[in-house]
């Protein structure tokens, strides 16, 4: 499709009140989920080290002696 100055690009045909509101729904959505990835992560190697360490455990998988 060709598009004969960026304020054709921008009005997407007609239907940019449809389009370019769904792409930021779309971003704002990956977004979200990036961060609740990484709060989940950090809460999971949190728990992993504390159960290491009440099991007499260090970061190597040494007994501690």
């Amino acid at each position: 499709m060709y598009w004969s100055s960026l304020g054709d690009l921008l009005a997407m045909g007609g239907h940019a009140a449809f389009i370019w509101p769904s792409f930021a729904i779309a971003i704002v959505l990956l977004l979200a989920l990036g961060l609740q990835s990484r709060l989940a992560l950090k809460a999971a190697e949190r728990e992993h080290a504390e159960a290491r360490q009440e099991a007499g455990r260090d970061d190597e998988g040494r007994r501690d002696a």
